[in-house]
């Protein structure tokens, strides 16, 4: 491919870092619109195979330097690859549903209001991890999936199916009409520890907002509610940290 000269700050959606444009590069190269790049050098071996998959599928690129990396991607952990991508599509709720219901165990997770694109890629990175089926949020409440998300997620952001919904209260409906029980994140009094707590085949998991939690719309929606237990000081984890152990929880009650 030819090397293009450097022109104006991409517009499109970006992915940063060498495993997220791995996953991208080996599963939807024709995403790409094109990359950016340090010179090849003596990088490890995951830089060199996104630079070998470019050239294999004819992708345009431009060797640059880590400043103007820095520069379009905003993050200083971009790895030496940025690329610029069409937007990958929102599943639809409807064939999550029903791939959900050919399978044993079923676990779909609602982020309400995260705004934080590094807890929402960090949650992508667990979801992965623990055999989540999908991540669901509003168009309308909370981030995206951004160059932050992305890298955070260390690919993960291309892995898991996500669904971008309108109105979330009805997407609650929907699942519970087709079998789904729905397990809030939850503190306070009347809540189950998950040390005891077996999640249902098919659950849908609820994780609130960094500050005010599940907004009580949702809240009321609830067939179970769940806390982790803290031992030390501080009183409570992060949302991101909170869904790793309750993932784990999830995939520990199928074992």
């Amino acid at each position: 491919p030819q090397r293009e000269p450097r022109n104006t700050k991409p517009q499109a959606n970006l992915v940063v870092g060498r495993n997220p444009a791995l996953e991208v590069l080996r599963r939807s190269p024709k995403r790409i619109k094109k990359a950016y790049l340090s010179a090849p050098g003596d990088k490890d071996a995951r830089f060199q195979e996104v630079y070998a998959l470019l050239q294999d599928h004819n992708i345009s690129f431009e060797e640059t330097d880590s400043d103007y990396l820095l520069e379009i991607s905003e993050t200083k952990g971009h790895q030496g690859i940025v690329l610029e991508v069409s937007p990958r599509q929102s599943d639809s709720l409807e064939s999550i549903i029903e791939r959900g219901l050919a399978k044993p165990r079923s676990c779909i997770v609602i982020c309400d209001t995260l705004y934080d694109p590094r807890n929402l890629g960090s949650i992508f990175r667990a979801a992965e991890c623990f055999g989540v089926d999908a991540l669901l949020w509003s168009k309308n409440r909370g981030t995206g999936i951004t160059p932050v998300v992305s890298k955070t997620s260390a690919g993960a952001s291309e892995l898991v199916p996500f669904i971008e919904v309108s109105n979330t209260a009805r997407a609650i409906d929907t699942l519970k009409d087709a079998g789904y029980w729905v397990v809030v994140a939850d503190v306070g009094p009347e809540v189950e520890s998950i040390h005891s707590f077996s999640f249902p085949e098919r659950s849908v998991l609820i994780l609130g907002s960094e500050g005010a939690g599940v907004r009580s719309l949702l809240l009321k929606k609830a067939d179970f509610r769940v806390t982790i237990p803290m031992q030390g000081s501080i009183d409570s984890l992060n949302v991101s940290q909170a869904a790793a152990v309750l993932f784990y929880a999830y995939a520990r009650s199928g074992a």
